[in-house]
């Protein structure tokens, strides 16, 4: 059986690759919409709640809008993380 991700698990990819993305002036949706497998409609909703929650920061310039991670959405990654091995060590999985 096919698992789907679940919706922190999608949070999280989407954090990790504003993240990782950071050091190049931060992801622009065409980008995080490849690289999390986002349709474009879910990707604006999405982005828009991250910037809204302050997980992720909203730069615009040159014509594209551009996002990077904030410390908000690095501690939960962190938290995330911890949360995931926490529920494995219990044989499970989020």
């Amino acid at each position: 059986m096919q698992q789907y991700r679940t919706r922190p698990r999608i949070i999280s990819d989407v954090l990790s690759n504003a993240h990782s993305s950071g050091k190049d002036g931060g992801a622009n949706i065409s980008g995080l919409m490849r690289s999390c497998n986002l349709s474009h409609s879910a990707a604006v909703r999405l982005l828009g709640e991250l910037v809204g929650a302050g997980l992720l920061l909203e730069s615009k310039g040159d014509g594209a809008t551009r996002y990077t991670i904030s410390e908000r959405g690095s501690a939960f990654l962190e938290r995330y993380s911890q949360l995931q091995d926490f529920v494995q060590a219990y044989g499970l999985r989020l």
